[in-house]
């Protein structure tokens, strides 16, 4: 059993494992009281809104001119979506949410910018 799926209880000598509760947590059996409450899974429509802004952001990194440019865009993305990936707050999901999706703008205006100013031919005359 994985540690999230059960709880370890030791009676003097002896570890046992019993399965977690999942829907209630109050009990007046004093072994259950230190199991934690499951965190609330998000709705499909939130979870199919975040993968597809992680996507697109991936995506739109390969759009930008330079290596270190894609490199930096696509690492930081991967990083923020791993470190809020726990996160069971709505309200903080949907600041996450909208959040990505300004930075989704962002990085394909900066695109768009750069590519066409790598691509100007006065710009390589300034390097």
């Amino acid at each position: 059993m994985s540690l999230a799926c059960a709880t370890r209880l030791r009676t003097s000598n002896v570890t046992r494992i019993r399965p977690a509760i999942f829907f209630s947590t109050a009990s007046s059996d004093p072994d259950t009281s230190s199991i934690p409450s499951p965190t609330p899974q998000p709705s499909t429509s939130t979870r199919h809104r975040a993968l597809s802004l992680y996507r697109r952001l991936l995506r739109a990194s390969d759009q930008m001119p330079t290596p270190n440019r894609r490199n930096y865009i696509a690492t930081k993305t991967r990083l923020e979506f791993r470190k809020h990936m726990r996160i069971s707050d709505p309200e903080e999901i949907e600041f996450c949410l909208r959040l990505a999706d300004t930075n989704l703008d962002t990085v394909m205006v900066q695109a768009e910018h750069l590519s066409r100013l790598f691509n100007d031919p006065e710009y390589q005359n300034y390097n």
